[in-house]
């Protein structure tokens, strides 16, 4: 789904099996948020770092150059924090609508999804392209500037973190399409599965697979 897969699975896995908080992950929302929360958290608190760097750097290209990754880290986290804020208030992923929603509310419900895509999308893109920009900028600065090592580390994470969460936004149709899958229930027309689809996406369901096809040709 997201070109940067392996590390949406190194940088997502660790926080949800290590968090011992009994919350109950849901799935798409909650990767999609706490990539938005690890790429905040790389960025939180990186402007004494990089005011430090600034003043020890002796060439003025360095100092020019950070101070332009300054401008952009800021922004990017500025943005971030209000993509957060407003994927608290729906959810964006969902396989089907819940049970008991009637069609009005299940259209407001999609409505006000499709809003808070369209408020995140463009905000989540520009920190991405603002941070590979930072991103770049560092590659070049003097290796003797402190401890340019961290920063530049620190701004990789997050951009491969908020990409994770814009390559989420940007393949929310495909995902939910993917998730009726998941949410298999005898409510559903027997004929709108495809088995296909099913098996090279979810290898993991191939018993239920198996399953759901015999009970299907049994009857």
């Amino acid at each position: 789904m997201t070109e940067h897969f392996p590390a949406c699975l190194s940088s997502i896995s660790s926080p949800i099996t290590t968090s011992g908080s009994g919350h109950k992950w849901n799935g798409p929302d909650d990767i999609f948020i706490l990539s938005l929360q690890l790429a905040i958290e790389q960025l939180n608190n990186l402007t004494s770092l990089t005011k430090s760097l600034i003043s020890n750097s002796r060439s003025d290209d360095s100092k020019a150059d950070l101070k332009q990754c300054e401008i952009q880290i800021d922004d990017s986290l500025d943005r971030l924090n209000r993509s957060l804020t407003a994927s608290a208030t729906v959810l964006i992923f969902s396989g089907r609508p819940e049970d008991g929603d009637n069609p009005e509310i299940q259209l407001q419900k999609e409505n006000l999804a499709g809003e808070k895509i369209d408020y995140m999308m463009p905000r989540v893109n520009d920190s991405v392209s603002d941070l590979r920009n930072c991103f770049q900028l560092l590659v070049k600065v003097d290796e003797t500037v402190g401890n340019v090592d961290e920063l530049r580390g620190r701004v990789h994470n997050a951009m491969v973190d908020a990409g994770i969460a814009f390559d989420f936004l940007q393949n929310r149709d495909e995902i939910n399409y993917r998730l009726q899958y998941v949410n298999m229930s005898s409510g559903y027309d027997r004929n709108f599965w495809d088995f296909t689809t099913l098996l090279m996406s979810f290898p993991q369901y191939l018993f239920l697979v198996v399953l759901f096809w015999l009970i299907y040709r049994m009857y």
